[in-house]
């Protein structure tokens, strides 16, 4: 087995050799994830339930889509947004994922306003499509 590696996000990585001159770098619980974790729904990330990214046991590991990522992240993990604490100041624009975020949880406008620095009646217009109208 290949020495392991981790990444500049703090997930430990690995290098496959495909071919002589071809190789992959991917991340280990994505493989760990491709290998042993049925995923029939064809879910794009692998979430670690934990949250430790070093810890990756098939038990700890689970198919999941991105916002339910940042779900994880806010609810289980307790962790917030990097906006937290500025008062509201932060980049102009949500980015469409955020947006689809925001229609899709349950969240309270409080708590995503809170998570992605953005006053809540940004996300209550977001909820109400008055704003980012051409996103679905």
């Amino acid at each position: 087995m290949r020495k392991s590696s981790i990444n500049s996000e703090g997930y430990p990585i690995i290098c496959l050799y495909i071919s002589r001159n071809k190789k992959r770098t991917i991340a280990v619980h994505r493989l760990v994830a491709e290998t042993f974790i049925p995923n029939p729904d064809n879910l794009p990330q692998v979430n670690h339930k934990n949250g430790i990214k070093t810890d990756n046991r098939v038990e700890n590991l689970e198919w999941c889509t991105s916002s339910e990522n940042h779900l994880h992240a806010y609810r289980v993990l307790g962790k917030v947004s990097a906006a937290k604490g500025k008062h509201f100041k932060r980049k102009a624009k949500l980015t469409p994922t955020e947006v689809r975020i925001i229609r899709q949880t349950s969240l309270s406008i409080e708590e995503l306003g809170e998570y992605f620095g953005v006053n809540p009646t940004t996300v209550f217009n977001v909820r109400k499509r008055r704003t980012y109208k051409y996103i679905d």
